[in-house]
C-alpha cells in the first residue's frame, strides 16, 4: 500500500514540474492583463441586469454579472463580467442581487479583452498573483520531490 502511494506522489512530483509553472504563467497573464485595464481602462457606469454563478466539482465558484453601459463611441456593449467571490458576497443576498449599477473599467482600444468591475479588481489581481506564486511553489516542489525520489 505504501509502495503504490509513494509511486502516485512520484508521478505526482513529475506532473507538478510542467503544471506549476504552466499555471504560474497562465496567472501572470490574466494578471497582467487585469493590471492593464485597470491602468489604461475607461470608466463608464454599467446597469447590472443579472448574475449568475457557477459551481464546478473542482474549481469551486465562478461567479459573473451581466453588465449593460454605454462606451465612448456612443455604443451600447453588454458583457458577463467577472467577479471575485469576494466581491460577490459583498452584492449578492439570498441570490439577489443588491446593486443595480456598477463602475466597470474596459480597454475602448481592445474590446475583446474583458471589463473588469473597478471596486473589484485588486481583489482579482491579487487572487491572480496568489495562483502565480502556488504554481511556482508547485513547480519548485516538484523539482525538489522528483530529484529526492528519483
Amino acid at each position: 500500500m505504501l509502495a503504490k502511494w509513494l509511486s502516485n506522489l512520484k508521478w505526482a512530483l513529475l506532473l507538478a514540474i510542467v503544471a506549476g509553472p504552466a499555471f504560474a504563467y497562465f496567472s501572470y497573464t490574466e494578471a497582467q492583463t487585469l493590471k492593464r485595464v485597470v491602468a489604461e481602462g475607461v470608466e463608464a457606469t454599467a446597469i447590472v441586469d443579472g448574475g449568475e454563478s457557477r459551481s464546478g466539482r473542482r474549481s469551486g465558484t465562478t461567479y459573473k454579472i451581466h453588465a449593460i453601459w454605454t462606451d465612448q463611441a456612443g455604443a451600447e456593449r453588454a458583457e458577463n463580467i467577472t467577479i471575485s467571490s469576494e466581491y460577490a458576497g459583498k452584492i449578492i443576498e439570498d441570490d439577489f442581487l443588491l446593486i443595480e449599477s456598477v463602475v466597470v473599467k474596459y480597454l475602448a482600444s481592445d474590446p475583446s479583452v474583458p471589463a473588469v468591475v473597478a471596486e473589484d479588481a485588486p481583489t482579482q489581481i491579487a487572487d491572480k498573483e496568489l495562483m502565480m506564486w502556488l504554481g511556482v511553489g508547485g513547480g519548485v516542489i516538484g523539482v525538489i520531490g522528483s530529484a529526492v525520489f528519483f
